[in-house]
């Protein structure tokens, strides 16, 4: 059964593996990823990761050297409106041998507890009528 931990820097090469499978598996109308994306998402992520964001969440799960799932979300602040602290879910995958393992909710409750401990009561998750994933 894989564990699941706070990511970190050399976890980058796997994360972008597992976005690229992510965007190929559920190629979506909204928001619609370019070939670019990959590299943004990349160069975006190392740069959160290496300076330690504390607005980042990113959570992986590993089995041994394999990183087969991850979680990446963020805590934010709205101006007007409660509650002023909220997270939200960007992007959740896990490798088709490991679902339905419960590896899924093991990186949800690390991320949910991460967010607790930075003062997140809510989490809020954007969806169109068409996305399954959620």
């Amino acid at each position: 059964m894989p564990i699941v931990r706070p990511a970190i820097l050399q976890d980058l090469i796997w994360i972008r593996h597992l976005f690229a499978l992510l965007i190929h598996e559920h190629p979506q109308s909204y928001p619609v990823y370019a070939a670019s994306d990959l590299e943004s998402f990349t160069a975006l992520l190392a740069n959160r990761l290496g300076f330690q964001d504390p607005s980042l969440v990113c959570w992986v799960a590993e089995d041994g050297p394999v990183i087969g799932g991850f979680l990446s979300g963020d805590v934010l602040r709205r101006a007007a409106g409660q509650p002023t602290m909220f997270a939200i879910c960007q992007w959740l995958y896990v490798i088709p041998a490991w679902r339905g393992h419960g590896v899924g909710r093991l990186l949800s409750a690390g991320a949910i507890q991460e967010g607790a401990a930075k003062g997140v009561r809510s989490v809020e998750i954007c969806a169109i009528p068409s996305d399954d994933q959620w």
